[in-house]
């Protein structure tokens, strides 16, 4: 391993690929971005290739790499702050309704038997849009009818999991 140095210190080449393999590593997907400058899809991630420079007499080279990989938890992340967009309570009033919920939350724990049982921690000003929420649920499966019917492969796909989902007990039928 040769150790580079960049912007943020040193590290270690992982990879060298030589020229008689890298198309096998590029692929397919090139696109010229302008006279000098192409744009390919490695494996690795998106690269850059081209001069930089129109100065013929420089003989500095340059080679920028970035890898973007987005951890599970991120992507998970942002696709529940996009379900929860317009129903999230402003910081400041959070903190005094979560101390709310949470006092009622532990009011409501009963010992039963050999098993605890505890109520839904609801917060009082969202019971309202439970109304609102049966026809956001029957918008959302009219669409996902068009579109199993449109694509049979994909409701195969969905039915698996929901019916994976309810022999392991995750979910169960509520009708």
């Amino acid at each position: 391993m040769v150790p580079v140095v960049l912007d943020k210190g040193a590290c270690e080449i992982g990879l060298l690929v030589g020229s008689d393999n890298y198309w096998k590593f590029v692929g397919n997907r090139t696109e010229g971005l302008d006279e000098s400058l192409v744009d390919v899809e490695p494996i690795f991630g998106f690269c850059i290739h081209g001069s930089v420079s129109e100065n013929k007499d420089n003989d500095e080279a340059s080679v920028n790499l970035v890898v973007s990989k987005e951890s599970i938890s991120h992507q998970l992340n942002q696709f529940w702050q996009l379900e929860n967009t317009g129903i999230e309570v402003e910081e400041d009033i959070k903190d005094i309704s979560e101390n709310e919920i949470l006092k009622s939350f532990e009011s409501s724990i009963e010992y039963s038997g050999n098993r605890y049982k505890v109520g839904l921690p609801w917060k009082s000003e969202m019971k309202h849009l439970l109304d609102a929420n049966r026809s956001v649920a029957l918008n959302r499966h009219s669409k996902f009818v068009k579109k199993f019917n449109k694509d049979k492969l994909l409701f195969k796909d969905y039915k698996k999991i929901i019916d994976d989902y309810a022999k392991d007990n995750i979910i169960e039928s509520m009708i």
